[in-house]
């Protein structure tokens, strides 16, 4: 009874006799689902007509049943007496009764019609079904009241009370039992759901037959299928863009079908067809994560197929299951393997065919000789050739041999193994992040005084170049910081947060664009998002103070490129200066330089405003200095920049674009130069060391005229 497949015999085919109530409690008893049996020792006595309030009876003084049963003797003599006298008085009646002229007899009631309709709750504890009944094209609800005596069929199965559910139509008939009581007789029907194969299909009678398996044996079901029925296949609604039909259908097919009594017997409400077809395409995303393969069989997004694959997937590559005594699996598979995919609601079994690869690094390119030297595992050093129909990516954008670099992580894919000097199908390649590679790039392009003029493509300049930076010049992109349409608050807590992770050994970029003001003392303010252009001291950021923080980094390289002063209609234009005549305005310690450890590039110099690229989508300055860092200002091919590399570049490419005149500004370090005012102050206050007497009030006044000439020096 424990086995899936196996089930006990009715009672009644292994006892006679059994009384029919007897029966349903056995059945209750040893059904398969335990949720369905009876909960408690109560529930059986009840089916079995028993009081369970007298089965739980138990007297156990042993002088009460014994005066019970004298009382109950005494009350017998007199219901002996009473009963002799009623049979006395019955006899007369009836001798009477008979004499009397025979009537008419009426004939017996039958039991009502069946009703049909569908169940819309089930009352458990009170022993009541609600029904909404059919009758005459309406609809009516009715409550039938049931008793233990009542029979109730799922599917022409007995089963009790709590098996139906709602929306179960059902067929409540009046019907005497063995013993002659009427009871009502519930019949529902529900669909059923059976998985099996198609043994036979035939369209025009929209029929078809299929095999499942019923416990140890193998059963048959004709089923109908209704017009209009969706039918998938391997989990969709269409093949070659129209729907399933029923005619589609192939003996030996797979279905999981679920199906319900109707007028023609069983109908079908779901079908769902599997059968392993075959597809052919080129793989492109191994999912590992969620288990699945997309391959595409065509062009655009359409053809293209997404399935998981199924537990024993086979995976074949190049015709071999095994490789290094490994069984492959769908881990083993790669995007641009070319494969057939074996499936149906899942990938049985891949097939791919896979050209022979290496991944390693670049040891050296030979850019007249079109080839690359790649050292894979073990240190082992093959050279390619690079042809002009292999396609080279780097960072999955696609490149010419000229933007590779020594020191690039490549993949390799070539169809020759025995050759000497492979021909290379494609260079995949990726450039590893140098740590010590910072960038720092503020941009502010919307502002809440609406009197400003917006610096066309700011924003999208300074995301430019951190893609620049982050794909071809190795800066990490958690080291590439953004600030765009930041708050003044916002900018003086990062800038110097940032600044501060840097150490001695580090490199900096720092690209500012936006727009900048003066104020009434010619000092540059830039302006961030909340900037009010009639309070330009307390809303805007000082340029002097962003240099002052830079100049406090302990980075040993430090480059600054400022890109202000793009071109516009607005009034406020009048105040903003050029990016040269921003730096001009720096103000410098006594006889030091304004620049000492940082180096900086103008985009225009002094009445030049700048200008966007062609197309205007990206301001000029950024899209040369995006392109610079994306490999063309780096002529000698080591991957770094210098800036005077950076100014010569930007110099040569505005030129001739007709652009503004980038300006270079580079660090002055050496020591503070005195002028001659300070030497005299400074030897005039060294005099008060070799006198006796000190006049402190002259020799406190001569200390502030030298500190003044000085400075700190």
């Amino acid at each position: 009874h424990a086995a899936a497949d196996r089930n006990l015999p009715p009672i009644g085919r292994v006892l006679e006799g059994v009384p029919p109530d007897l029966t349903r409690v056995i059945e209750h008893l040893i059904v398969k689902d335990q949720s369905k049996r009876c909960r408690s020792a109560k529930e059986a006595l009840w089916e079995l007509r028993v009081d369970p309030a007298l089965a739980a009876d138990d007297l156990s003084d042993a002088e009460a049943k014994a005066d019970a049963a004298r009382t109950e003797a005494a009350k017998k003599k007199r219901r002996m007496r009473l009963a002799a006298a009623a049979a006395m008085a019955l006899s007369a009646a009836l001798s009477i009764f008979m004499l009397l002229p025979e009537r008419p007899r009426q004939a017996p009631v039958g039991p009502p019609p069946p009703a049909t309709g569908v169940v819309t709750k089930v009352h458990h504890d009170e022993w009541l079904l609600a029904v909404a009944i059919e009758e005459k094209g309406e609809t009516k609800a009715r409550e039938i009241p049931l008793s233990r005596y009542d029979r109730i069929f799922i599917n022409d199965r007995s089963h009790v009370l709590r098996d139906l559910r709602p929306n179960d139509r059902v067929i409540v008939s009046q019907t005497i039992d063995d013993s002659g009581r009427r009871i009502t007789e519930i019949r529902a029907y529900r669909p059923e759901t059976n998985r099996g194969y198609v043994k036979s299909v035939d369209p025009e009678q929209r029929r078809f037959v299929i095999a499942v398996e019923d416990g140890e044996r193998e059963a048959e079901l004709n089923l109908a299928v209704p017009e209009g029925l969706q039918i998938t296949f391997n989990g969709a609604s269409q093949i070659d863009g129209r729907p399933v039909a029923l005619a589609d259908l192939h003996p030996d097919d797979r279905v999981l079908v679920s199906h319900k009594e109707g007028e023609a017997g069983r109908e079908t409400v779901e079908l769902a067809v599997e059968r392993v077809v075959r597809i052919d395409g080129v793989i492109r995303k191994i999912d590992a994560e969620k288990g699945e393969l997309t391959v595409s069989f065509g062009a655009g997004d359409a053809a293209a197929l997404t399935i998981p694959f199924a537990p024993n997937c086979e995976i074949t590559i190049n015709d071999r299951r095994f490789i290094d005594n490994k069984l492959l699996e769908p881990g083993d598979l790669r995007p641009g393997d070319v494969a057939a995919v074996f499936h149906d609601t899942q990938a049985v079994r891949v097939s791919a065919n896979r050209v022979l690869g290496q991944e390693g690094l670049v040891r050296s390119i030979h850019y007249d000789a079109g080839t690359i030297d790649v050292i894979g595992e073990g240190g082992k050093a093959t050279t390619y050739s690079v042809g002009p129909n292999c396609k080279i990516t780097l960072g999955g954008e696609t490149v010419d041999l000229a933007d590779l670099r020594q020191g690039d992580v490549v993949a390799v894919s070539h169809d020759s193994p025995d050759a000497r000097r492979p021909e290379a199908i494609s260079v995949s390649a990726r450039r590893p992040a140098d740590r010590s590679r910072w960038a720092l790039l503020i941009g502010n392009e919307n502002f809440e005084d609406r009197s400003l003029t917006a610096p066309a493509r700011a924003v999208a300049d300074v995301n430019l170049l951190r893609g620049a930076l982050t794909a071809r010049y190795k800066v990490p992109a958690d080291q590439a910081f953004v600030l765009t349409d930041e708050s003044l608050v916002r900018l003086e807590q990062s800038i110097p947060d940032f600044l501060g992770r840097l150490s001695a050994n580090d490199e900096l970029l720092v690209y500012v664009t936006g727009r900048a003001y003066r104020n009434d003392a010619g000092k540059v303010f830039l302006a961030p998002r909340s900037f009010d252009l009639r309070r330009v001291d307390a809303t805007g950021l000082p340029l002097q103070w962003l240099i002052d923080q830079l100049e406090r980094c302990k980075a040993k390289g430090k480059l600054l490129l400022v890109d202000f002063g793009r071109a516009g209609e607005g009034s406020d234009l009048a105040r903003e200066p050029s990016p040269a005549e921003m730096l001009g305005a720096l103000e410098a310690p006594p006889g030091r330089a304004a620049l000492r450890t940082v180096t900086a590039v103008a985009g225009g110099k002094e009445g030049q405003r700048g200008a966007l690229a062609p197309g205007g989508n990206e301001g000029l300055f950024a899209a040369f200095a995006a392109r610079a860092y994306s490999g063309s200002a780096d002529k000698n091919r080591d991957l770094r920049i210098e800036p005077t590399e950076l100014f010569d570049f930007l110099q040569d490419r505005m030129a001739a674009s007709a652009g503004p005149t980038p300006e270079l500004f580079l660090p002055d370090n050496r020591p503070p130069r005195l002028s001659e005012q300070a030497k005299t102050s400074i030897q005039r206050l060294a005099a008060y060391i070799g006198r006796d007497r000190i006049d402190f009030e002259a020799a406190q006044n001569d200390f502030r005229d030298a500190a003044r000439a000085a400075g700190k020096e």
